[in-house]
């Protein structure tokens, strides 16, 4: 089944080899217009402790790439039907909420292949974000 009048945004971790990535190219067989938003972090020492330690102190998540504000840019410059989000621990509801103000009527999906009801997988935006 094709969807050739939906816009749709991924928004995921896109590093080569990674699920969500795999999951993006099946989305675009069926999506011709995708655009996508990769929200690696740069896994360097000081990434990955930052990223640590602040969770371990806060149960939350550093936004180390501003993935939120480029999510809000994005959807400022094109309206979207759809917008994915993979396993996005470090998006604010705030985001959400602008999403939807900027793109009325758009379907937010959040998808995750782990298990979300382990606190390890958890953060204080994930939960927040969830009645959204």
């Amino acid at each position: 089944m094709e969807f050739e009048n939906i816009k749709a945004l991924y928004v995921g971790e896109l590093w080569n080899g990674s699920t969500a990535r795999h999951r993006m190219f099946a989305l675009k067989r069926h999506i011709q217009n995708l655009d996508s938003l990769n929200s690696a972090i740069n896994r360097t020492f000081v990434n990955r402790l930052r990223y640590y330690i602040y969770k371990k102190i806060t149960n939350n998540v550093l936004d180390i790439n501003s993935t939120n504000k480029k999510i809000i840019k994005i959807a400022k410059r094109a309206k979207y039907d759809l917008i994915w989000i993979d396993k996005g621990i470090s998006i604010k509801k705030s985001t959400l909420h602008a999403i939807r103000k900027l793109n009325p009527g758009v379907k937010i999906i959040h998808y995750s292949p782990d298990d979300m009801f382990n606190k390890s997988n958890q953060s204080k935006d994930y939960l927040n974000c969830i009645p959204e």
